[in-house]
Formats: structure tokens, C-alpha cells, sequence
């Protein structure tokens, strides 16, 4: 019927426009990036820019070399750094001695949010693929992982909600 379709038409319109207006063209979040299996979640009781900020600075606090936080876009990274030391390096990101840090903070419930919190190595060198399909998620007995989750632990029990993984 030609009433409905008008309908249908106006509806999808709504959709695509919330679409777009919700894509950010200006993030610093690295596109299209997934974080590995295995990585870190917990769940706090802050809007997306604050829990950014309070996770950036405990990890700094437990010497995890957080050089980029961006509170809007819910993003936050490290350098490539020594995980026994926290000291950033030049070093080749090769074996689970050198590793790096990604951050995503999502939207929850209203003053909520979601964080996940990857910490990878490179196993091998392999210049027929992508850097980041090399990427993989440290050991367990990784000591950057234990200060890591040391410190998502500590910001869990000021804010958070639950944990998952």
C-alpha cells in the first residue's frame, strides 16, 4: 500500500541518518580493530570519557606506559614496552618480553561502561601479513598482564559492577 510504503521509507531514513550521525570520522580509534581472544573486561559504574581517564591513570600508576587516552572516543594505547620493566622500547616486538596495549571503552546502562583491555605480543615475524593479524594475547604468567589486571582490579573495586572475560 502506498501509505506504508511512504512509512517504511521515512523509517529507514531515520535509521540511516542515526547511523551516520553516530559514526565519528574524527576518532582516534585505529579502525576496525578487534580486540584478541583472551582479552580483559570489566564493567564500571562511570561514563565512557571518566572511565577512560580512571583506567589510563591506574595502569600509568602500576607502570604500564599509557601514552595515548582519548576519554571521548573511549580509546586508550601504549607504546611497544618492556613487559618486565614497563619501559617503553625500540626493541623489535618479537616474543612475549615486548608487548603493547590497546583500550576500548564502550558505552552501558546509563553511567556505565564497558572496558576492554588487550595486552599482545608477536610470536613471529612474517612480512606477508598484516602487523596486526600477528598480534596475539600474552601469557597468563605475562608480569605486564598481572600488574594489568592488578590494576583493572583495583579500578573494579572503586567503580565497577562485575567482571567477565
Amino acid at each position: 500500500m502506498p501509505g506504508e510504503r511512504g512509512g517504511l521509507a521515512r523509517r529507514v531514513a531515520v535509521v540511516v541518518v542515526a547511523g551516520v550521525a553516530g559514526c565519528n570520522p574524527n576518532s582516534t580509534r585505529p579502525p576496525q580493530v578487534v580486540p584478541v581472544t583472551g582479552a580483559v573486561r570489566i564493567e564500571l559504574g562511570l561514563e565512557r570519557a571518566r572511565a577512560t581517564q580512571e583506567v589510563a591513570d591506574q595502569l600509568s600508576l602500576d607502570s604500564i606506559p599509557v601514552d595515548i587516552v582519548e576519554p571521548q572516543d573511549g580509546y586508550l594505547a601504549s607504546p611497544w614496552f618492556d613487559a618486565n620493566t614497563g619501559d617503553p622500547t625500540e626493541a623489535w616486538p618479537l616474543g612475549p618480553d615486548v608487548v603493547r596495549l590497546q583500550g576500548w571503552v564502550e558505552p552501558g546502562a546509563p553511567r556505565h561502561s564497558h572496558v576492554t583491555v588487550e595486552l599482545v605480543y608477536r610470536p613471529l615475524a612474517d612480512p606477508s601479513l598484516p602487523p596486526r593479524e600477528l598480534d596475539q594475547q600474552v601469557p597468563n604468567d605475562n608480569p605486564a598482564l598481572l600488574r594489568v589486571i592488578r590494576s583493572l582490579e583495583a579500578i573494579r573495586l572503586r567503580y565497577g559492577t562485575r567482571t567477565g572475560g
